[in-house]
C-alpha cells in the first residue's frame, strides 16, 4: 500500500513537470519603423565628372547655379577618388557683378527639370576645406546647398510674399576658421524678408580632415515637411518645420530639390567684395581647391514588421525543452528511480 503511495505521488509530479505552462505573447506592436534606402550616389572614383548626375560650370554668369547655362568643366577635377572644385581667382576689381566659381549642380537645363532631385529624405556630403596662406578658406565663398525645382531666381517672376527658398546645408563664408556656418534661408528677395537661420557653429577644424554635412528632410504629415542640419551625425540647431512662417507659402517644395556644390573666391555681389573677398588675394596664384568625398542621398522606407504570433485557442503540447526544464527533469528522473528501486526492495 505504502509503495503504490508513493508511485501516486510520484506520477501527479512527473505530469506537473510535464505539462508545459502557456505564456502570454507580449510582443509589443510598435508603428512601423523606418530604414535608409540610397537614391543618388557619387563617390568619385573615376577620372572624370559623371555627366549622367551633374552639370557643371565654371562661370561669373549670373545665377548660373540654377541649371540655365551650358554645361561647362573648368575647374572640376576627378582623380584618386575625390572631386576638386578650383574656382579661379581673378584679379580682384570687381569689374563683373557676380563673383567666378566652381560649380557642379545636379539641376536640369531649366529650373523645371533635373538630372536628380528629391523630396524628403537625407542629404549628405563629405568634404574638407580649403587651405591656403590667409588661413582656413579664407577669401573663398564655400557652399553645399539645394534649392526647390520650378524656384527661378527672378523675384518678379512671383507675387509679393511668396517666398524664394534656398536651403544652405554648409555654407563657409568670411574665412572664418574652424566655424561652419549652416543657414536655412528663406528670403523673399521682392520684400527684402529673411527666414530662419542658424548662427554660426565652432566645431573645429574644416580643413585638416573631411567632415560631413547633412540635411534630415522629415515628412511629419505637414505641407512639406520639417528638416534639421547635421554636422558629422550630430543635429545642428532645432527641427523647423517649413511653411510655418506668415510669408513661407512657397509652391515649390512640393517638387523636391536638386543640389549644388560650389566654391567661390573673391567673392562679391553687385561689384562688391563680399562674404570674405576682401581676402582673396592669396588664391591668385595657390591652389586651394574644396575636396569632395562623396555626395549620398537617402529616402525613409518602411520596415517590414514581422506579425507577432497569435495566442494560441488551445495549447498545443511542444517537444520537451530540456534547456527550460532540466533542474525538474533532473528531480523527476531521481524521484522516478528512487521509487523503482524501492518498489523493487520491497517486493523481495
Amino acid at each position: 500500500m505504502k509503495t503504490k503511495i508513493i508511485l501516486l505521488i510520484l506520477l501527479c509530479v512527473i505530469i506537473s513537470i510535464t505539462i508545459p505552462t502557456v505564456y502570454a505573447d507580449t510582443t509589443p506592436q510598435l508603428p512601423p519603423n523606418k530604414k535608409w534606402e540610397l537614391t543618388f550616389f557619387d563617390d568619385f572614383n573615376g577620372s572624370t565628372i559623371d555627366t549622367t548626375k551633374w552639370r557643371g560650370g565654371y562661370s561669373h554668369l549670373q545665377f548660373c547655379n540654377n541649371g540655365t547655362c551650358p554645361d561647362q568643366y573648368s575647374g572640376v577635377t576627378v582623380s584618386n577618388g575625390v572631386l576638386e572644385l578650383q574656382g579661379k581667382a581673378i584679379p580682384p576689381d570687381y569689374s563683373f557683378k557676380y563673383a567666378n566659381r566652381a560649380m557642379i549642380h545636379t539641376g536640369g537645363l531649366n529650373t523645371n527639370d533635373a538630372k536628380f532631385s528629391q523630396k524628403y529624405g537625407y542629404f549628405e556630403i563629405s568634404m574638407k576645406t580649403p587651405y591656403n596662406s590667409n588661413g582656413e578658406s579664407n577669401g573663398a565663398w564655400i557652399a553645399f546647398w539645394a534649392l526647390p525645382i520650378g524656384k527661378t531666381d527672378n523675384s518678379h517672376q512671383l507675387p509679393p510674399g511668396v517666398q524664394h527658398e534656398e536651403v544652405d546645408i554648409m555654407e563657409k563664408i568670411m574665412g572664418r576658421h574652424n566655424m561652419d556656418y549652416t543657414t536655412f534661408n528663406l528670403q523673399d528677395y521682392v520684400n527684402n524678408e529673411h527666414g530662419l537661420k542658424y548662427p554660426i557653429t565652432r566645431v573645429g577644424s574644416l580643413s585638416n580632415a573631411f567632415h560631413k554635412y547633412g540635411l534630415y528632410w522629415r515628412d511629419d504629415g505637414s505641407a512639406d515637411g520639417t528638416m534639421q542640419l547635421f554636422f558629422d551625425g550630430i543635429p545642428q540647431g532645432n527641427e523647423f518645420k517649413l511653411n510655418d512662417k506668415p510669408n513661407a507659402n512657397s509652391p515649390y517644395w512640393k517638387n523636391g530639390i536638386y543640389l549644388i556644390l560650389q566654391v567661390i573666391p573673391c567673392p562679391r555681389i553687385n561689384k562688391s567684395p563680399w562674404a570674405g573677398g576682401e581676402s582673396c588675394s592669396s588664391l591668385t596664384t595657390n591652389n586651394s581647391p574644396l575636396i569632395i568625398d562623396y555626395v549620398r542621398v537617402y529616402k525613409e522606407v518602411p520596415l517590414v514588421r514581422q506579425t507577432p504570433k497569435p495566442i494560441p485557442t488551445s495549447t498545443p503540447t511542444p517537444p520537451i525543452q530540456l534547456q527550460d526544464n532540466t533542474l525538474a527533469q533532473i528531480i523527476g528522473f531521481v524521484l522516478i528511480t528512487f521509487a523503482i528501486g524501492y518498489a523493487l526492495k520491497n517486493k523481495k
